[in-house]
């Protein structure tokens, strides 16, 4: 039972990273990448305390998840790759923006000489 509960999560997490992966980039962010890896860093933490959580209080009970543990985990899944692709989309901008500007100085100062 466990396989078939862990395979509608995985699933359902894939299509929820892909989702925060498209919202993430409409997104109006910040220059800081650093605001995207402690994003990526509290996500985990969220998913590792909370999986913790299910774990310590009876989750898992004969080789499958609990009802309300299946869902926790679902969620909990959801935040760690909602985080993960907002994150890493947040860290890719900050750096892809930062080098374009310093690429775009030197071109400019290029054509200028010519």
């Amino acid at each position: 039972m466990i396989w078939a509960q862990g395979s509608g999560c995985l699933i359902i997490w894939l299509l929820a990273g892909y989702w925060a992966g498209k919202k993430a980039q409409t997104l109006n962010l910040p220059s800081k990448p650093e605001a995207g890896i402690l994003t990526m860093i509290a996500a985990t933490l969220v998913m590792f305390v909370g999986m913790w959580l299910v774990g310590s209080t009876g989750g898992l009970i004969a080789g499958k998840l609990t009802s309300w543990a299946w869902i926790a985990v679902l969620l909990l899944g959801c935040i760690f790759v909602g985080g993960q692709a907002l994150g890493a989309v947040w860290v890719l901008r900050s750096v892809v923006a930062r080098e374009t500007s310093k690429n775009e100085e030197a071109s400019e100062s290029q054509e200028r000489e010519l």
